[in-house]
């Protein structure tokens, strides 16, 4: 299971963690940007030895990867882009364009993860009137054309998107949480769990072998531990096994990384995902205010996604990896314009198959952002957000 701290940050719970640990909730920002740093070089190489032998946290900054053949590769590791197929295939749909905050620029170049903190002043990003607006298509459009033209599922939709738009009437009324009751008896975890579980197995992930863990969701808006909106473009864990494994030692224990890496090498694990299910929560009509935005995954190259080191910001003091983003003009953000309460938007949050030679960005890179068309007396959105981790498993072993 996940356990959430009050900086929107999610604690792994699978062994070892009896009790919830909270830490003081960010300061609202209109940004969760960070200092640059400059492109690996290119290859086409993983982890070594099953995915890298993990190099001590004070080994962090500069620890390099290493190619079959040897040579050293900075940060990450790099693989071909894949060939932009997914709405590259469908008819064009409606957009907004609008600030999404956060990018670097196009010709950014770094040489190793930036070590920064929230607080930190982006001053070497450029200024947003040199990035200029951001063209956010009609997701709702994209995926009504998709189910009805080109006869996709929810399952494939977002197989090949990325992300997807779930109906859903949930039993929850209540969806926070109060620290004075037991987890398990609060209805936004007795109630959604077993909801969640079951629109991951039937309508996600249908006639996959999955093994999936899950925490309490957490809440964003305005009276929540989180009043703020996460208004700058992001990625929540990196590309690779050892950046989400130093997430999880960062949020938790070593002790509870290391299980999670036994896990994922076990034989019968094909890969691992972390889904994250985003709704609107207490609102009687559409949702205007500062919806989110997701960018397909296949319109995004590995090249351009920027290694970030957050420091001072885990319970443990220990870096946290997330993603930054150079712009580009093929990058492709989709919406899905007035959300409801009996809707929530499925999108992968991070992903790593084994053994997908084609190995490229699969999870979507995200933000907050004001809708020029929203009124502005919108009521203020309130929201729940709920990340579920996934073992992919081979065919014929058991859940």
């Amino acid at each position: 299971m996940l356990k959430r701290t009050a900086r929107w940050c999610w604690v792994p719970r699978w062994i070892g963690v009896k009790e919830p640990f909270y830490t003081e909730p960010c300061a609202p920002s209109p940004r969760r940007l960070v200092l640059p740093v400059a492109p690996p070089q290119r290859g086409n190489c993983r982890e070594s030895s099953a995915y890298g032998p993990r190099p001590g946290t004070a080994e962090r900054d500069s620890a390099h990867r290493r190619c079959a053949n040897g040579s050293a590769l900075s940060s990450i590791a790099i693989f071909p882009a894949r060939k932009l197929t997914s709405a590259t295939s469908m008819p064009e749909s409606p957009f907004v364009e609008t600030n999404l905050f956060g990018f670097f620029g196009p010709d950014f170049a770094w040489e190793s993860p930036v070590a920064t903190t929230l607080e930190d002043l982006p001053v070497r990003l450029p200024a947003q009137d040199t990035i200029g607006l951001t063209r956010i298509y009609d997701a709702r459009h994209l995926q009504a054309e998709a189910q009805a033209g080109g006869g996709y599922s929810e399952a494939r939709f977002f197989d090949d998107f990325g992300f997807a738009l779930l109906p859903h009437e949930s039993e929850v009324e209540d969806w926070d949480i109060d620290p004075s009751i037991a987890e398990m008896d609060q209805d936004v975890v007795r109630l959604y769990h077993p909801e969640c579980e079951s629109l991951i197995r039937s309508r996600l992930l249908p006639g996959r072998r999955i093994e999936l863990y899950q925490g309490a969701p957490m809440r964003r808006g305005p009276g929540t531990p989180n009043p703020f909106y996460a208004a700058g473009v992001h990625q929540d864990y990196g590309l690779l096994p050892y950046d989400y494994q130093e997430s999880i030692e960062a949020f938790a224990t070593p002790e509870i990384a290391q299980w999670w890496r036994h896990r994922f090498e076990q034989d019968d694990v094909e890969g691992f995902m972390v889904i994250d299910l985003w709704r609107p929560v207490y609102s009687d009509g559409p949702l205007l205010h500062m919806p989110l935005a997701v960018c397909e995954p296949h319109s995004v190259r590995v090249e351009d996604c920027v290694p970030l080191s957050l420091l001072e910001f885990s319970p443990t003091g220990r870096p946290t990896n997330q993603l930054g983003l150079r712009r580009q003009p093929d990058q492709r953000w989709y919406y899905y314009p007035g959300m409801t309460r009996s809707e929530l938007l499925a999108f992968k949050n991070f992903q790593f198959l084994k053994n997908d030679a084609d190995q490229s960005v699969e999870a979507c890179f995200h933000a907050a952002f004001e809708d020029p068309g929203a009124p502005s007396d919108a009521k203020e959105r309130q929201s729940c957000e709920h990340r579920v981790s996934v073992f992919l498993l081979a065919d014929g072993t058991a859940p």
